[in-house]
């Protein structure tokens, strides 16, 4: 794994684990495999500080599966509550 990019802080504090680190997931990035996650949470458990967050966004996904699928509210947040526990449950 390697970095790219960092916000608000510094490539070598990451690699030195000063912050506790976080990952956030999307569904609607194709990049984001069953691997590529795994490889994710390998890089951020050994370089998180104490703990590590993984953030699945399923609330976060309805709203564009509103919008952008046109479903209805109450679908789109089944629809989406659903992938989030999948994902949750592949991780």
């Amino acid at each position: 794994m390697q970095i790219k990019e960092t916000l608000r802080v510094t490539k070598e504090s990451i690699l030195n684990k000063e912050h506790n680190l976080w990952i956030g997931v999307s569904f609607g990035n194709k990049w984001f495999t069953k691997e590529n996650v795994e490889e994710l949470i390998k890089f951020g458990l050994e370089h998180t500080k104490e703990s590590l967050l993984v953030l699945v966004p399923g609330r976060l996904h309805a709203t564009n599966l509103r919008y952008f699928s046109k479903l209805s509210e109450e679908n789109s947040l089944k629809k989406a509550l659903a992938l989030e526990e999948e994902k949750i449950q592949e991780i």
